[in-house]
């Protein structure tokens, strides 16, 4: 199983570490990892990322 995923060309996160993944505008999504960091889900990604949580 993949652990690891891509949200962004800077941004690498554990997918089983995600606390929250919040809807913003623009097609943007915002992520909120368990140990408190947060970061954008750009566009680019955003439909592979939606596919592999199955949203």
């Amino acid at each position: 199983m993949k652990i690891f995923f891509r949200i962004s060309k800077s941004t690498i996160i554990n997918i089983k570490e995600i606390d929250n993944v919040i809807p913003l505008f623009k097609g943007v999504m915002h992520v909120k990892m368990k140990n408190g960091l947060e970061s954008n889900i750009s566009r680019k990604y955003l439909p592979k990322f939606k596919k592999y949580i199955g949203l």
